[in-house]
């Protein structure tokens, strides 16, 4: 039986197994039927059958009545006037991103907007750019995060933040948040604006949510929770619904096509296609990207050996016709490794492409920059090829006396070197050190160590920091 399908383009092999082979041409070329569709881009696969009983708006009249009955016991309380304001015009702080990264993550983007609100009454799909992206019967904006979800998500990388200041009118939490299918109830929480509108915040991660409480304010960009699964729900993504003051549906993009308001109520509307590369990442095998977690494989490498083959990947949001990309992959002498130029065809809301290559038997050792440019974004990978796995640095211990004075350039395997410099100091080497002699380091100063061209630490998708020493 074939287990694997290859193509070959510019002397790079791209490699799916059949399962991937398949699962990604429905991926990205399938547009789904105008039925009650999961959270997920049009052009994505529909993981059950065909046709889904459309239950949204029962669903959301219940959130509705809940709502009120939530806001009652708020108004009760003295909280909230009685009456909602009911002019637009008060509204006094328009819409802000709702998502963010946590510190330590800084993918170039890090999310997709995959569906806007359907604006067609009937069975048709109508977004407000008059285009279709969008699912039936469909009452917000779901904006995924990407790629690798469930990955990102485990991380707990992304933040749900509020759009917009307001008073919490209610939290649900507590329901299970790895959810692949259309069944459960969903985390999220739930805001009411100055002038009476209301956002909705759903599928939120389990046990993440704020711990404000309803009849609280919150600022805007203050944390509401984290990206999840829950509910009703393919992939982890956060679900913005925007309702005015009459619990009406409004989507919050102005366009041509949107008769729910005049205005735009994002501070800064972002364009309908914001083509960007989300993410490089090096691979050892072909990874995969699936919508329920158990089979999500990221296969993530970035420490190589002379004669490995590497996975080059490049993941898309915003994919658009005829937008060229160029790649390049250099070594730690900034030789030219290997070029090659993808002119990507369709319009599609994510998309990514693995370019297999081979390393030389004769690699140079070090760190690599693997670099590419698509819509004016120039995004960088660095991986190593014969580097160390791990350098042991201790620059807390102190020697009574001088064993190494280290002014030569090789420093052999697991020598413990110490220098002077009106103190002592000292650290321990795992592998061979190249030290650049004379090598003295000044009071308040920083230092920088490599092992040959490797840098000891680094972030694959930030330039390299040598780990620096002070004294």
């Amino acid at each position: 039986m074939i287990k694997s399908a290859t193509f070959k383009w510019n002397n790079f092999r791209i490699v799916f197994s059949i399962r991937e082979a398949f699962l990604l041409f429905f991926f990205l070329l399938i547009t789904l039927p105008g039925e009650c569709q999961p959270d997920l881009t049009p052009n994505g696969e529909q993981p059950g059958p065909s046709s889904i009983p459309c239950e949204v708006q029962l669903f959301s009249d219940e959130i509705i009545n809940f709502l009120h009955e939530e806001r009652d016991k708020l108004v009760a309380k003295g909280i909230l006037p009685e009456k909602k304001q009911t002019q637009r015009s008060l509204l006094t702080t328009m819409l802000e991103w709702p998502l963010r990264q946590v510190p330590g993550y800084s993918n170039p983007t890090y999310y997709a907007l995959v569906n806007h609100v359907d604006l067609d009454p009937g069975s048709g799909l109508l977004d407000y750019n008059c285009g279709t992206k969008t699912y039936n019967n469909h009452h917000g904006n779901d904006i995924s995060i990407f790629p690798f979800w469930w990955n990102m998500m485990n991380q707990n990388r992304v933040e749900v933040i509020a759009a917009a200041p307001g008073t919490i009118l209610a939290k649900l939490d507590g329901e299970f948040d790895m959810s692949c299918t259309l069944t459960g109830d969903w985390n999220a929480v739930y805001i009411e604006h100055a002038d009476g509108s209301m956002a909705w915040y759903g599928h939120l991660k389990e046990g993440t949510l704020t711990s404000k409480t309803p009849g609280m304010t919150v600022s805007t960009g203050e944390y509401l929770g984290l990206v999840g699964s829950s509910g009703t729900s393919t992939n982890p993504h956060l679900h913005l619904e925007i309702r005015d003051s009459h619990d009406q549906v409004i989507e919050p993009f102005a366009g041509d096509c949107n008769s729910t308001t005049m205005t735009s109520w994002w501070s800064s509307q972002r364009d309908y296609w914001v083509p960007a590369i989300n993410a490089l990442y090096t691979h050892d095998m072909v990874p995969n990207i699936d919508f329920c977690p158990e089979t999500e494989k990221t296969n993530f490498q970035n420490n190589f050996s002379a004669g490995d083959s590497i996975r080059y990947g490049i993941y898309l949001s915003d994919q658009q016709d005829g937008l060229l990309a160029l790649f390049e992959v250099r070594n730690p002498n900034g030789d030219l490794v290997h070029n090659w130029s993808r002119n990507y065809t369709g319009d599609r809301t994510w998309n990514w492409w693995y370019y297999n290559y081979r390393l030389p038997d004769d690699a140079v050792p070090g760190l690599y920059t693997y670099t590419a440019t698509y819509a004016g974004q120039v995004s960088q990978h660095y991986f190593m090829v014969d580097c160390p796995k791990e350098l042991g640095l201790d620059f807390e211990t102190v020697r009574e006396n001088i064993i190494y004075q280290a002014t030569s350039s090789i420093v052999t395997y697991n020598e413990i070197i110490v220098y002077s410099a009106g103190g002592l100091s000292a650290f321990e080497a795992g592998d061979f050190i190249e030290i650049n002699s004379p090598f003295t380091v000044t009071p308040g100063s920083e230092f920088e160590i490599r092992i040959g061209g490797c840098p000891t630490e680094f972030n694959p998708g930030s330039p390299p920091v040598l780990v620096q020493g002070k004294r």
